[in-house]
């Protein structure tokens, strides 16, 4: 069947139309959504709509057989969608640079024209790994769309937003990127012969799409379709067709099968649908047509491992000793601050068993990891001995015994004593509150991330505050369960000075003037930061000066804030009614902004107030003005005493 015969067939509201549609192009438009949106499950959501859109829009497709070019292209506008919805600044023109001498380089990808080139699966999935990782969200787009889709410039910049010299820049310096990986790579020992390092991702690219292939089955039609509802194949045209794809039961909803493309799964198994009325999941039989049934003695079936999100479930199933999410960060607040490879030991091991203990004393019995059983006759608390151990086990294979306290003790556990199933010993007072919050968790079978927010508030000499972002890595035992192996401190998490100090130095050689709407612009651009509406995090206000009247100059002023998530701030510009005045104020009771604009016929100042709603990241005008004086008054001067001036500072 071709795809001319099968975009008729579908217009007709026929199965085997979509069938052909969807499992002649599935196993390549998920490898690729994968790799725009760099998470499995992401990339799910993102072909599912794809598929979607595309199957009720097939009457606007001009011609048929460019149905996978054409289906590509939805495909990467929905990544770009569902990436700019998690970050509102990604694929504006704010952070590029035009490049006018940018020329699209044609570079020989196809196998047989790198002779030399030569691979495990393993190290193609990591040379891939390292080179996605080293581009840019909208780096990453871009060139996928231009090099590996072949979508052309204007329509890369037409999806995108975007003006074409920004998508050039943005090949330009994911270019860069993947040449300077490419030079760490070499020195870190894999040998990259001496391909350009665009030629080598696209022919990565290709050679991992291909391990799949055959022996890995597409999702079949069947378990798709399922959830399209009763109508599939019975609508009579292609509007009833569209209509079916937009319910919530006509969606098609992807399979995970073995089919995730360069993702490592075997060929073959269980298939997992995800229904989106019950929310449940349901096995399903995937059948596939393996080449060799007798594999010979020197072959080997390689398969890399899927890597999962973890769910608040998974925790007690997954980790040893059971422990929930709400158990481990609490262990996690209290417990190592640090480990390495060498485990933990002497004091450092003592001081934590001390702090968990201690930790634990305080919370409702139902939340304690380590349950509290009170002083015994001489005020020594007791603490369950089997809680105790079971913690120490998720990090350590040291366990508290009669042979290794009190007497036999040493240096460290001389005081601790074990009286049938509960430890005794008097815990030291710690001199801080701990918490913690995990911002993501992920797993294989063989490693599982976790990412958290670490806070500790001392109140030692004083009060202090220490923020830190950590990373545990985690590996099975003998049983399959979990146990940290690692913790490594990341850093402090980007507060708004930061994240705003990061964003002012790329406007410096971005398109700036693309985030302003109006003309008649000087190119000076200025910004000052305050806090604008009393909630203790400052806003950004960003100023173009611009011709605002025949007479006057002023500023075309945008608003950015940033919001707290995930245990940092993410930033965003504010939306609503655009802020143009000869005259910015700042309003002596701290809330909004004030524009004054002055009437050249009657000498008369009005004063409009701009308020932030920051649930909501927008801007709200008064329709009325605040204040009215005539120029040179003394109404005037009490104004402008009282509403100073914003500190201005340059940027360009």
């Amino acid at each position: 069947m071709t795809y001319s015969q099968a975009v008729s067939l579908a217009l007709q509201g026929k199965e085997e139309g979509f069938r052909y549609l969807y499992e002649s192009t599935y196993q390549s438009k998920f490898y690729l959504a994968v790799k725009y949106m760099n998470r499995q499950e992401a990339a799910e959501d993102v072909l599912q709509e794809a598929y979607a859109k595309a199957f009720s829009k097939l009457d606007t497709l001009k011609e048929p057989e460019a149905f996978p070019g054409w289906l590509g292209m939805i495909v990467a506008n929905e990544a770009k969608n569902a990436l700019q919805k998690k970050n509102p600044l990604l694929f504006s023109e704010v952070q590029t640079q035009e490049d006018e001498d940018f020329i699209p380089e044609v570079e020989d990808t196809r196998e047989e024209a790198q002779p030399e080139l030569s691979y495990s699966r393993k190290e193609t999935q990591e040379l891939v790994r390292e080179m996605i990782n080293a581009l840019s969200e909208e780096q990453r787009v871009c060139i996928l769309m231009f090099e590996i889709e072949g979508i052309p410039i204007k329509d890369i910049a037409a999806s995108l937003g975007c003006s074409e010299n920004t998508v050039k820049s943005r090949l330009n310096y994911g270019r860069k990127n993947l040449k300077k990986k490419a030079e760490e790579l070499q020195k870190k020992g894999y040998k990259l012969y001496s391909v350009a390092p665009l030629a080598l991702f696209a022919w990565l690219l290709a050679q991992e799409q291909g391990f799949t292939a055959p022996g890995v089955a597409v999702p079949a039609w069947e378990t798709a379709s399922r959830h399209m509802g009763a109508a599939a194949g019975k609508a009579a045209t292609a509007g009833k067709a569209a209509a079916f794809i937009h319910t919530v039961a006509g969606k098609i909803t992807v399979t995970i099968a073995g089919t995730a493309v360069a993702l490592g799964l075997a060929a073959g198994g269980a298939a997992i649908v995800h229904n989106q009325d019950t929310q449940t999941t349901q096995p399903e039989t995937t059948v596939t047509q393996p080449v060799d049934t007798q594999p010979s003695a020197t072959e080997t079936t390689e398969t890399e491992p899927v890597e999962k999100e973890m769910e608040d479930g998974d925790f007690a199933s997954l980790l040893a000793g059971g422990f929930t999410r709400q158990e481990l960060e609490q262990l996690l607040a209290y417990g190592p601050e640090t480990l390495d490879e060498q485990g933990i030991e002497g004091m450092d091991l003592l001081l934590t068993v001390n702090a968990m203990c201690q930790s634990c004393e305080s919370l409702p019995p139902e939340t304690q990891y380590i349950g509290y059983l009170g002083y015994d006759a001489q005020y020594v608390s007791r603490y369950v001995l089997a809680d105790v151990n079971r913690a120490l086990y998720l990090f350590t294979d040291f366990q508290l015994s009669p042979e290794n306290t009190g007497a036999n003790g040493g240096d460290y556990f001389a005081t601790y004593r074990i009286d049938g199933e509960a430890l005794c010993f008097s815990p030291a007072t710690i001199n801080y509150d701990g918490d913690t919050e995990i911002t993501a968790a992920r797993y294989t079978p063989e490693e599982m991330i976790l990412e958290y927010t670490w806070h500790r508030t001392y109140y030692d000499m004083g009060q202090k505050d220490v923020t830190l972002q950590k990373r545990a890595v985690l590996t099975p035992d003998a049983e399959g369960k979990f146990r940290i192996r690692t913790i490594e401190n990341l850093g402090e998490p980007a507060g708004p000075e930061e994240l705003y100090a990061k964003f002012l130095e790329e406007l410096k050689t971005g398109d700036w003037q693309s985030l302003f709407q109006g003309e008649d612009y000087t190119g000076e651009l200025s910004y000052f930061i305050k806090d604008l509406d009393g909630d203790g995090v400052p806003e950004l206000v960003l100023g173009a000066r611009c011709q605002v009247s025949q007479v006057f100059y002023g500023m075309d002023c945008i608003i950015f804030r940033c919001a707290e998530m995930d245990g940092g701030y993410a930033l965003s510009r504010m939306v609503g009614e655009g802020v143009v005045s000869a005259s910015i104020r700042i309003p002596g009771d701290g809330q909004g902004l004030l524009t004054a604009d002055f009437s050249r016929m009657s000498g008369m100042y009005s004063v409009s107030r701009i308020t932030l709603n920051g649930g909501a990241n927008t801007l709200e005008s008064q329709w009325l003005s605040e204040y009215d004086f005539i120029m040179g008054s003394s109404e005037e001067q009490a104004f402008l005493e009282a509403n100073p001036e914003p500190q201005w500072i340059s940027l360009i």
